[in-house]
C-alpha cells in the first residue's frame, strides 16, 4: 500500500514542466542606470530558482493520499488497552455469546475457566491469540448448534473430556482446601500462658506460638514510624536552632544599613517548624500511654485459663509416655544427647547407654536397669519388684511358668521330628537330643 502511493507521487512529480532560467536586470547604486545583465562586465547575472507550485489535480491527489494512509498510522494511547471501551466491549459481547451459544454445561464452564485463566494478560500480542481461539470456537458452536452432525460429535467428544478434566481438578481442589484447613490448624496461634508487657511499640498481649503475622507486622511497622519520626523530630529541633543561631548573629551585625531577616521575622519563621514539634510530641505522648496500659481483667483470667490447660496437656503428654507411646517430646529428648565436652570423654558403650536412658521415661525393664546401672535417681528404689510378682502370687506364677516351659518343649520336640522325617540322615540325633530334653522337664 505504501509503495503504490509513493510511486503515484513519484510518477505525478516527474510529470509537472520546470520552467527555465530567467535572467534579472540589476540597478547599480553608483550612477542610478539601469543595465542589461549581459552588456557590461561588471553587472552580474542571477538565476532565479525555479518556483514549484502544485497544480490542483497534485493537492487532491495528496490529499486522497493522506486519507487512505491515516487509519494505516500506529496511534499509541495513553491508556492500557483493557481499559479502552474499543476492547472490553467487543470482548464482553463475545463472552456472553459463548455462554449462550455453549450446548452443554461442561463446556460452558471451560470457557468460564478459559475467560477467568486469561483476564489478567497484559500483552496485547497474547490477548489477541487468546481472543482468535475464542471465535473459533464460537464458529464451531454455532456450526454445531446449526446442524452440523461434524461439529456436533466433536463438541460431544469434547464435553466428555471436560466432564473428565473437571472431575479431577474438583477431587484437586478439595483435597487441596483440606490440606490448607488442616496447615491453618496446625499452625494456628496458641496461647502458652505467658505476657507480652507493655512497650510503646504494643499494648498487653498474651503470649502466643506462633505469633500471628499481623500482630509482628503492626510490631515492625510501629518501630520503622517510630524511627522516621525520631529522624524527623531531630532534624525539625536543628533547624529550629540554626533559626536561632542565624537571629543571634544578625542581632550581632546589625546596624543602620543592615536589613535584617532573621531577627524580627522569627515568629513567622518558627511557627511550622513548632507545629511539627508539637504533633510529634503528641505521638511520643500516645506511645507512652500505650506502654503504661494495664491489662484488661477478661485477658488475664484467659492467660491464667491458658496456663492451667498447658499444665493439663502437658501432664497427659507424660502419662501417654509413661505408657509407652513414642510422642515427639520422646524423639526430641532421645535425639538430644549430651553436650559435645561431656560426650567426647564417653565410650561407645556408655554413650549406648546414655542413648537408651534418653529413649523413654519409663523406669521398668531394660530402660529402667539401664537408668538404675546409671545412677538415676528412681521413684521406685526396687523397679523389679512389679515384674517379679507379689509374694502371695508366686506359687500361681511358678505354676505358669511351668506350663510354659512344658509347651516349649513339647513344640520343640514336634519341630525336630518334622525337620527328621523330611531328612531323616540329619535329624537323627537332633530327635534324641529333644526327646533327652522332654524327659528331663
Amino acid at each position: 500500500m505504501f509503495a503504490l502511493c509513493l510511486r503515484r507521487i513519484r510518477a505525478h512529480v516527474t510529470s509537472i514542466p520546470r520552467t527555465a532560467p530567467q535572467k534579472c536586470t540589476l540597478t547599480t547604486a553608483s550612477n542610478g542606470t539601469s543595465h542589461d545583465a549581459g552588456s557590461a562586465v561588471e553587472d552580474t547575472t542571477l538565476v532565479k530558482p525555479p518556483v514549484y507550485r502544485p497544480s490542483r489535480a497534485s493537492l487532491a491527489l495528496r490529499a486522497k493520499i493522506a486519507r487512505e494512509i491515516q487509519p494505516l498510522r500506529r496511534i499509541t494511547p495513553n491508556v492500557p488497552f483493557w481499559d479502552l471501551r474499543a476492547h472490553w466491549q467487543p470482548v464482553l459481547r463475545l463472552y456472553r455469546s459463548l455462554l449462550r451459544a455453549a450446548p452443554t454445561e461442561e463446556i460452558r464452564w471451560k470457557i468460564t475457566q478459559h475467560f477467568r485463566k486469561n483476564q489478567h494478560l497484559t500483552s496485547p500480542q497474547q490477548t489477541k491469540l487468546k481472543l482468535r481461539s475464542a471465535h473459533k470456537l464460537l464458529e464451531v458452536i454455532q456450526k454445531a448448534n446449526a446442524g452440523d452432525k461434524h461439529w456436533q460429535a466433536v463438541l460431544q467428544r469434547y464435553s466428555k473430556m471436560v466432564y473428565i478434566r473437571r472431575e479431577k481438578q474438583s477431587m484437586a481442589r478439595y483435597i487441596g482446601a483440606e490440606l490448607a484447613w488442616q496447615r491453618m490448624w496446625k499452625n494456628r496461634p496458641i496461647l502458652t500462658g505467658g505476657y507480652v508487657m507493655p512497650s510503646v511499640y504494643n499494648g498487653p498481649l498474651p503470649r502466643m506460638k506462633p505469633e500471628p503475622a499481623h500482630l509482628s507486622g503492626m510490631v515492625n511497622w510501629r518501630r520503622a514510624a517510630r524511627a522516621r519520626r525520631t529522624a524527623q523530630f531531630m532534624s525539625n529541633f536543628e533547624t529550629l536552632r540554626d533559626v536561632d543561631r542565624e537571629a543571634r548573629a544578625e542581632r550581632m551585625l546589625e546596624n543602620g544599613d543592615f536589613q535584617p531577616m532573621w531577627n524580627y521575622l522569627q515568629k513567622e519563621w518558627k511557627e511550622p517548624i513548632q507545629t511539627v514539634l508539637r504533633q510529634l510530641m503528641e505521638s511520643y505522648a500516645r506511645e507512652g500511654k500505650r506502654a503504661q496500659r494495664p491489662f484488661p481483667p477478661e485477658m488475664l483470667e484467659q492467660i491464667k485459663a491458658a496456663r492451667t490447660a498447658k499444665i493439663e496437656n502437658k501432664t497427659r503428654e507424660r502419662q501417654r509416655e509413661r505408657r509407652g507411646e513414642v510422642l515427639q517430646r520422646t524423639l526430641n529428648r532421645a535425639n538430644k544427647g549430651p553436650p559435645p565436652h561431656v560426650i567426647a570423654l564417653m565410650s561407645p558403650r556408655r554413650r549406648y547407654y546414655d542413648k537408651v536412658a534418653r529413649s523413654s521415661i519409663t523406669e521398668v525393664g531394660y530402660v529402667g536397669k539401664i537408668k538404675k546401672k546409671l545412677g538415676f535417681k528412681l521413684k521406685n528404689p526396687d523397679p523389679f519388684a512389679a515384674e517379679d510378682g507379689k509374694a502371695e502370687d508366686q506359687a500361681k506364677l511358678d505354676a505358669l511358668e511351668k506350663q510354659l516351659r512344658e509347651e516349649n518343649t513339647r513344640r520343640r520336640v514336634r519341630s525336630r521330628r518334622i525337620h527328621a522325617s523330611e531328612t531323616p540322615a540329619a535329624g537323627v540325633d537332633s530327635v534324641v537330643r529333644a526327646e533327652e530334653e522332654q524327659k528331663s522337664a
